[in-house]
């Protein structure tokens, strides 16, 4: 009959293998699991590392990029505009010409006028009363003003003769009031009155004297003389004559 010893080895024997092989499969399970998870956990590392980089380089760019905007963007000094004055012709109102000086009336069609002013008399009533012994003096703050011309004429392509400085031009003087006098405002007999009758051919020359009838102040000046087309209904030329 077996003692109870050896029963109890008998029955405890076959336990430790089983342990040590149960143990030997953990750590074989346990190495596969960690050869698999392992790279998969570095591989995951590497991912987010590198989206994280690519996060900072879009934000960078992206900072760059509105920087560059900006700057693009920002305000200039923007150079001063000039604005060309306006030509101002001599003779015209705003830059009339002076005595001695000659200017032209421009008409293609009937010809053009030269004219220039080549004296002054703003007090003509001696010379006036002296022309003609029924000659009067003007009236009361008004005196008569001389003024001395001297015409061309310019044949045209329609018409090759002056009718006459009548129907030609118009003589017209304002002063400081901004009135206009006109040489019809003189009665009085003028020495060596401009003919304003007389046909003219291509080139000929007519000069005398005009007679305005001015207020005082006026005649103290500025007194600008204004010689226009004497017919005509738009694009009308005048010439404009600073007298004193």
């Amino acid at each position: 009959m077996p003692s109870p010893l050896a029963t109890t080895r008998k029955q405890g024997g076959p336990k430790w293998p089983l342990v040590v092989g149960v143990l030997l499969a953990v750590l074989v399970i346990g190495g596969i699991v960690a050869v698999r998870l392992i790279p998969r956990a570095e591989r995951a590392r590497e991912a987010v590392a590198e989206a994280r980089d690519r996060a900072t380089e879009r934000t960078a760019t992206s900072r760059s990029g509105e920087r560059a905007t900006t700057t693009a963007a920002a305000p200039t000094t923007a150079a001063p505009v000039t604005t060309a004055a306006p030509v101002v012709a001599r003779g015209s109102r705003q830059d009339p010409g002076a005595v001695g000086e000659t200017f032209v009336l421009r008409n293609p069609d009937d010809g053009d006028l030269e004219v220039t002013v080549t004296g002054v008399v703003p007090d003509g009533l001696p010379a006036v009363l002296a022309e003609n012994q029924f000659n009067e003096a003007p009236p009361p703050g008004q005196q008569y003003v001389l003024v001395a011309l001297t015409v061309t004429y310019r044949a045209g392509a329609e018409q090759q003769i002056s009718p006459g400085l009548l129907s030609a031009m118009s003589v017209s003087a304002f002063g400081q009031s901004g009135v206009e006098l006109n040489a019809y405002s003189c009665g009085a007999v003028v020495p060596n009155r401009l003919d304003a009758f007389t046909e003219l051919l291509d080139g000929a020359t007519l000069s005398g004297n005009e007679c305005i009838l001015t207020p005082v102040g006026d005649a103290a000046g500025p007194l600008l003389l204004r010689v226009s087309e004497a017919i005509c209904f738009q694009d009308c030329d005048e010439v404009w004559i600073r007298l004193q």
